[in-house]
């Protein structure tokens, strides 16, 4: 990941993987009953692929990477890095 373009530089995998690891918390706090967990992914999925822009009257589709462009990258970023930051703590590569 580069810190300098931090929310056009997550990985899909790696966001899915840090939301897969919350889902507990999805679901206890948020109340998610109507839809499966299997479901709730294909959405989650569907968003983080669907990143497309306009330039010059051109149409673009972003292919790696989350974007920024939505509400929902900054917070899928945020969790990444609390991964990212545990991973780290736990294996000893900040120095106190």
């Amino acid at each position: 990941m580069d810190v300098i373009f931090l929310f056009t530089n997550v990985p899909t995998e790696l966001a899915i993987k840090s939301i897969n690891k919350r889902w507990h918390y999805i679901l206890n706090n948020f109340k998610i009953t109507c839809i499966t967990k299997e479901e709730f992914f294909i959405v989650v999925e569907s968003v983080l692929n669907s990143t497309v822009f306009t330039f010059s009257k051109r149409h673009y589709k972003q292919i790696f990477e989350t974007s920024m462009r939505s509400p929902l990258f900054p917070i899928i970023a945020n969790i990444v890095l609390e991964d990212l930051e545990e991973f780290a703590i736990q294996w000893g590569y900040f120095v106190s």
